[in-house]
């Protein structure tokens, strides 16, 4: 490991440097798959729009719907309204919340 401030050889993993003392970057894994943006199921008020873009974002819940009701109310109630609709319609649902089929009902005999 090379030390970020003077280029010379640290010990890896360190989190000062011994020759100049400067703290090193900490070591970050590479990024794993992101997920794809998805509506939630599970979580959903009116369409799941909030709830997943929560899951994306890794954000609270009530902070996404917090956030865009403000946008709603402060951006003006037409372009919120017209985005979520969009967002309604673009974003598919998540696969791995598929709702189970709907039971039928038997037939009946006679």
């Amino acid at each position: 490991m090379t030390c970020y401030n003077c280029q010379k050889d640290i010990n890896d993993g360190a989190k000062y440097c011994q020759h100049c003392g400067a703290a090193q970057k900490p070591l970050t894994p590479p990024p794993g798959p992101q997920r794809p943006l998805r509506r939630s199921r599970k979580n959903k008020v009116v369409a799941g729009v909030c709830a997943g873009m929560a899951e994306y974002f890794a954000l609270d819940i009530i902070l996404v719907r917090i956030i865009w009701a403000l946008v709603i109310v402060f951006g003006g109630i037409f372009p919120g309204v017209i985005a979520y609709i969009v967002c309604w319609l673009v974003i598919p649902y998540a696969e791995d919340e598929a709702p189970a089929p709907a039971p039928t009902a038997p037939a009946s005999q006679g």
